[in-house]
């Protein structure tokens, strides 16, 4: 692996003023992903992280079932401003 897996990585999702979201992890340089529905972000999410910390196929099947996304206080979701 690239760098150890962390237990808990922060995420932001975004709207796009045009339509569908993009998601970015902060405190992780570059990645991100984008989509049409917020459920599409989330099952592109895992792939995102396995490939960022360049995580081997054989090794991802054991991650992968343990990568889940828990929201904690109060969401807002607002249209991004030009």
């Amino acid at each position: 692996m690239k760098h150890p897996f962390p237990k808990n990585i922060n995420l932001v999702v975004h709207i796009e003023p045009d339509g569908g979201f993009w998601a970015e992890f902060p405190g992780l340089p570059g990645c991100y992903t984008q989509g049409d529905s917020l459920s599409e972000i989330s099952s592109q999410l895992q792939d995102v992280l396995l490939t960022y910390f360049d995580v081997p196929h054989s090794e991802a099947k054991k991650l992968r079932p343990n990568i889940t996304l828990s929201a904690k206080g109060k969401i807002d979701l607002q249209p991004v401003r030009s």
